[in-house]
Protein backbone atom coordinates (compact mmCIF):
# COMPACT_ATOMS: atom_id res chain seq x y z
CA UNK A 1 0.00 0.00 0.00
CA UNK A 2 1.34 3.05 -0.78
CA UNK A 3 1.39 6.44 1.17
CA UNK A 4 -1.95 7.67 -0.16
CA UNK A 5 -3.69 4.79 -0.01
CA UNK A 6 -2.53 4.16 3.71
CA UNK A 7 -3.91 7.54 4.84
CA UNK A 8 -7.33 7.18 3.17
CA UNK A 9 -7.76 4.18 5.07
CA UNK A 10 -6.50 5.61 8.40
CA UNK A 11 -9.47 8.16 7.62
CA UNK A 12 -12.01 5.73 7.03
CA UNK A 13 -11.60 3.91 10.11
CA UNK A 14 -11.11 7.06 12.38
CA UNK A 15 -14.66 8.15 10.55
CA UNK A 16 -15.72 4.89 11.32
CA UNK A 17 -14.82 5.46 15.33
CA UNK A 18 -15.82 9.00 15.35
CA UNK A 19 -19.41 8.37 14.80
CA UNK A 20 -19.68 4.85 17.03
CA UNK A 21 -17.64 6.38 19.48
CA UNK A 22 -17.39 9.98 20.09
CA UNK A 23 -20.62 10.93 18.67
CA UNK A 24 -22.49 9.13 21.12
CA UNK A 25 -20.28 10.33 24.13
CA UNK A 26 -21.08 14.16 22.40
CA UNK A 27 -24.49 13.40 22.87
CA UNK A 28 -24.39 11.93 26.33
CA UNK A 29 -22.18 15.02 27.22
CA UNK A 30 -20.00 12.57 28.56
CA UNK A 31 -17.38 15.34 29.54
CA UNK A 32 -14.21 13.17 31.39
CA UNK A 33 -14.58 10.31 28.49
CA UNK A 34 -14.19 13.09 25.85
CA UNK A 35 -11.48 14.46 27.89
CA UNK A 36 -9.56 11.21 27.54
CA UNK A 37 -10.70 10.18 24.21
CA UNK A 38 -10.35 13.64 21.94
CA UNK A 39 -6.68 13.90 22.55
CA UNK A 40 -6.03 9.99 22.00
CA UNK A 41 -7.51 10.09 19.05
CA UNK A 42 -5.75 12.99 17.70
CA UNK A 43 -2.37 11.48 18.48
CA UNK A 44 -2.91 7.96 17.23
CA UNK A 45 -3.95 9.68 14.16
CA UNK A 46 -1.33 11.70 13.84
CA UNK A 47 0.98 9.12 14.53
CA UNK A 48 -0.94 6.79 11.81
CA UNK A 49 -0.58 9.92 9.02
CA UNK A 50 3.47 10.05 10.06
CA UNK A 51 3.80 6.20 9.91
CA UNK A 52 1.93 6.39 6.41
CA UNK A 53 4.61 8.80 5.26
CA UNK A 54 7.22 6.65 6.58
CA UNK A 55 8.32 8.68 9.22
CA UNK A 56 10.47 6.73 11.96
CA UNK A 57 8.82 7.56 15.25
CA UNK A 58 10.18 6.42 18.64
CA UNK A 59 9.23 3.34 20.16
CA UNK A 60 7.13 4.42 23.71
CA UNK A 61 8.23 1.25 25.66
CA UNK A 62 11.19 3.03 27.30
CA UNK A 63 8.99 5.71 28.67
CA UNK A 64 6.09 3.39 29.54
CA UNK A 65 8.48 0.59 31.26
CA UNK A 66 10.80 4.27 33.35
CA UNK A 67 6.79 5.49 34.50
CA UNK A 68 6.13 1.33 35.89
CA UNK A 69 9.18 1.24 37.79
CA UNK A 70 8.96 4.72 38.97
CA UNK A 71 5.32 3.60 40.14
CA UNK A 72 6.75 0.19 41.68
CA UNK A 73 10.32 1.44 42.76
Amino acid sequence: MNDMESMVVFLILYSILIVFDLIPMIRKKDKKALFVAVPVYILTLTADIMLSFGANLPSPSKFIGNIVTSIIH
